[in-house]
This record gives C-alpha cells, sequence and structure tokens, in this order.
C-alpha cells in the first residue's frame, strides 16, 4: 500500500475496526505492515487470478483502489465486474479524465487525489488562520460580505 492506500486504509480501520484488509504486491511492504499490526496480505489487485482466489462477491463489501497506475484500476475494475462484484468499488485518479473514465464503468464514486487533497489542505489551513488570526479572518469576511452588495 502506498501513502494513498495507506491513508484509506487507516480511516476505515478506524471507523470499522478489525474488518479492513489491506494488499499489496510487494512482500518487504507486506512484512513492515504486519510489524505495525496492520492487516495486509500479499496480492497483486491487478492479477485475474488474485480476484479469482479472494471470491470478492463472497466476502467483500468494498473495495477502495488507490493504485497509482491508472490502467492498473481500469484493470481491476473490469476483473472485479468478470467476478460479478456487486459491493461498493471506490477508486482514485490523478486526473479529471480519469476520473471520468472511471464513473463511466460504473463505480460508486472515483476522485481525484489533488483536487481531494487540495480541497482538505485549504480545510487545514483556514482553520488554522481562524486559530491563529481570527481577527484577520472577521476583517476580510467582512469586506467580502462587502463586495457581494
Amino acid at each position: 500500500m502506498g501513502r494513498v492506500g495507506l491513508a484509506a486504509y487507516h480511516s476505515l480501520e478506524h471507523r470499522f475496526p478489525g474488518q479492513v484488509i489491506g494488499f499489496d504486491r510487494d512482500p518487504g511492504k507486506v512484512e513492515f505492515h504486519r510489524e505495525q499490526e496492520r492487516n495486509v496480505m500479499l496480492a497483486d489487485a491487478t492479477d485475474s487470478d488474485f480476484w479469482e482466489r479472494v471470491s470478492p462477491k463472497e466476502w467483500l463489501e468494498l473495495v477502495v483502489l488507490a493504485m497509482p497506475s491508472h490502467q492498473s484500476n481500469l484493470h481491476a475494475i473490469e476483473t472485479l465486474k468478470r467476478h460479478d462484484f456487486n459491493g461498493v468499488v471506490v477508486a482514485s485518479a490523478q486526473y479529471d479524465e480519469e476520473v471520468r473514465e472511471l464513473r463511466s464503468l460504473g463505480i460508486d464514486a472515483a476522485f481525484n487525489l489533488y483536487t481531494q487533497a487540495g480541497a482538505s489542505f485549504s480545510r487545514h489551513v483556514f482553520n488554522v488562520f481562524v486559530q491563529q488570526r481570527p481577527d484577520l479572518v472577521a476583517t476580510w469576511e467582512e469586506a467580502g460580505n462587502e463586495s457581494e452588495r
């Protein structure tokens, strides 16, 4: 799991303790995650045989595809479809065109990583700004309201 997959893993594990499993194709990374007490298995989500062994429609309810390769995400989605997976599928992408292509395949949601990261970052910036300089926030908000009139 890369940075995006790991962040998703942590967030979901916090909400659904003991119900989340991650996959990585690198044995060293799997070992590292397991040492950190993460539920991670050695597997390649782009491998059709993996999905055959996993039998996703039998025990998976949510699949989060956070692979950096758009083609890998597409391949995994097509493989899930071939295995009649009816659970929720969410994928990440780096470009808006990729998001549109993922959504056109009928998955439940696709997100542009950079748009989401920028929006989240700006929320954090705003919260820090409000805490550190409430005087400026009030002044700027007042100026913004006047320009809307």
